[in-house]
């Protein structure tokens, strides 16, 4: 028996996706809860965890298992889950996946229709959605960034120049995630929060494991925790700005490599994979009964 049952599709994915799922198991693992993990596979071997995608195969699960939550993710999962609905007793939370972990699958749409009729899935972007997720990059870049539509772009591509570096105009398509291969470079971003009221662009350079700096005349520092996921300035006129871009340049590899950690967690935690955790309500697991745990 499992208190968590979860249900991917893992034919045809990609390492993205395959990063999510090894992310979200390893956040589920530091709390009070036993998780079980199925794939829908093209060899039904259910004593490693596969199933072929059918109703009776997940059904059977189900019923070993009897968690307290279901999780789907993904179009194929949700709709067997949702077509099972109504023999089930858990609670059931399905989800789509996060933005650029897509594949066809081979769903009716007609199935297609009623299993989004009947159900509600929560919503992995960017903008006007439950969570957010993307993966923390590999590369350390050098470049500061700065969003073209920011009110503060001049002065933020001036004072990086001053202090002769890079910098690296940023696009507000990259909001919609159809790109974010521009980041690969950009290892620190300046941000207006008068440009950013909800703190979406915040959210997707620290998911990536990019620190901000934000500008916080009006007072709201859209979450950024000094020295943890970034640092927050409240004008831009003194020295302060200045002072965290020639501390940054001058940061050790290692050094950088720590802050970006602490920036994907930062944002794990205020809106993705750890937020989703925190919502299930199992307790966390104290540091020592994790370490007893994994000897």
């Amino acid at each position: 028996m499992s208190d968590v049952l979860l249900i991917w599709d893992g034919r045809q994915a990609n390492t993205c996706l395959e990063c999510f799922v090894d992310e979200l198991l390893s956040t589920l693992a530091s709390y009070a809860a036993t998780v079980k993990v199925v794939q829908l596979a093209t060899q039904h071997a259910p004593e490693f965890g596969k199933i072929k995608p059918s109703m009776r195969a997940l059904f059977n699960v189900v019923q070993q298992e009897k968690p307290k939550h279901l999780i789907s993710f993904g179009s194929q999962p949700n709709l067997l889950v949702n077509l099972l609905r109504p023999t089930l007793k858990c609670e059931i939370i399905c989800n789509r996946l996060p933005d650029g972990m897509h594949f066809k699958t081979v769903a009716s749409s007609a199935m297609q229709r009623v299993s989004d009729w009947i159900n509600y899935e929560h919503r992995w972007c960017l903008e006007d959605c439950d969570f957010f997720y993307l993966p923390l990059k590999e590369h350390q870049g050098q470049k500061v960034g700065y969003f073209e539509d920011d009110v503060n772009s001049v002065v933020f591509h001036c004072q990086a120049d001053e202090l002769g570096l890079c910098s690296e105009p940023l696009y507000p398509d990259l909001l919609q995630l159809r790109d974010v291969t521009g980041l690969h470079e950009v290892g620190l971003v300046m941000i207006s929060a008068a440009s950013d009221p909800a703190g979406n662009r915040v959210d997707l350079v620290n998911a990536l494991g990019i620190p901000v700096v934000v500008v916080a005349e009006t007072g709201s520092h859209l979450g950024v925790v000094n020295g943890y996921n970034g640092w927050v300035v409240s004008s831009m006129q003194g020295l302060p700005i200045l002072q965290i871009l020639k501390n940054w340049s001058t940061m050790a590899l290692d050094m950088r490599r720590v802050l970006a950690q602490y920036a994907h967690q930062h944002q794990s935690k205020r809106s993705g994979i750890r937020h989703f955790c925190d919502l299930l309500g199992y307790p966390v697991l104290s540091k020592n009964y994790k370490s007893e745990k994994r000897a």
